[in-house]
């Protein structure tokens, strides 16, 4: 288990780090920063617990079919975890509001939403399926 968290936080810290060193986004916004990986990370929540009740809203499955798979991918796998990062990121939002003036300001906030989900779901690949994904999922 500790090898999987390492694994995965050896990609999010380049990133963590890029974010955090562009110059037009402000050094006082660590908080926020923070707050948007941890939403992403506890965003991974709510999706575990519906990962078994979404096949009764979307009936498909990895089939090898072109059409199929897409509807699969596209609609029960994205669309739920794209829609739980964005409420996750909204709630952030919602306590920096006021602190937030640029446009990159948000993009970033995304970005960290989207990578605290990442990590956390790469530690769960990596404890399911061991350390050979890590060269597919990067």
């Amino acid at each position: 288990m500790i090898i999987a968290i390492l694994l995965s936080l050896a990609t999010l810290f380049p990133w963590v780090d890029y974010y955090r060193n562009l110059s037009a986004f402000r050094r006082d916004n660590i908080m926020f920063m923070m707050s948007c990986l941890m939403a992403g990370g506890v965003s991974v929540i709510p999706i575990l617990l519906l990962h078994e009740k979404v096949p009764q809203f979307f009936p498909w499955e990895y089939t090898g079919e072109l059409i199929n798979d897409l509807k699969y991918t596209m609609l029960q796998i994205a669309l739920v975890e794209e829609f739980f990062k964005a409420i996750s990121f909204l709630i952030v939002l919602l306590f920096f509001q006021k602190k937030l003036s640029e446009p990159l300001d948000f993009i970033v906030g995304i970005s960290l939403t989207a990578l605290g989900f990442a990590t956390v779901e790469n530690v769960i690949y990596i404890l399911e399926h061991g350390l050979s994904v890590v060269v597919a999922r990067g």
